[in-house]
């Protein structure tokens, strides 16, 4: 048997490889947006709390609901776009193709936005 009948075969399994690989990058990409909008919230949301602990108020007045949304409110638009993008995507993998990775990564994002919505409450 010569090498040009394991070429079809060989050139098969890499473009298998490469499809597995390009299927998990927007996963990865998506989740790791998420984390780092995930950050940037957690730091505004922490730096107002400890403004107000440092000017020793025992509330928070309508300049820190203004300091808030101006702050979070790019990063919380830029992170409901994503998330109805990958939302779409999530949903299309699952209804044709049956792929249930994409919906399964995307719920368990928005369990850590409910967690970390829980956390923010509970810490300010």
């Amino acid at each position: 048997m010569d090498a040009w009948h394991l070429i079809p075969a060989q050139s098969y399994v890499n473009a298998y490889r490469c499809s597995r690989v390009l299927m998990k990058t927007p996963l990865i990409v998506y989740s790791a947006a998420n984390a780092l909008a995930m950050l940037l919230l957690y730091g505004v949301v922490i730096s107002i709390v400890q403004q107000a602990r440092m000017e020793e108020r025992a509330y928070y007045d309508a300049a820190d609901s203004a300091t808030f949304m101006a702050r979070a409110a790019p990063i919380l638009i830029v992170a409901v776009l994503l998330n109805f993008c990958w939302g779409v995507k999530a949903l299309s993998d699952l209804f044709r193709r049956r792929a249930y990775r994409a919906s399964i990564a995307w719920v368990s994002v928005g369990a850590a936005w409910a967690a970390l919505y829980l956390v923010l409450r509970l810490k300010a």
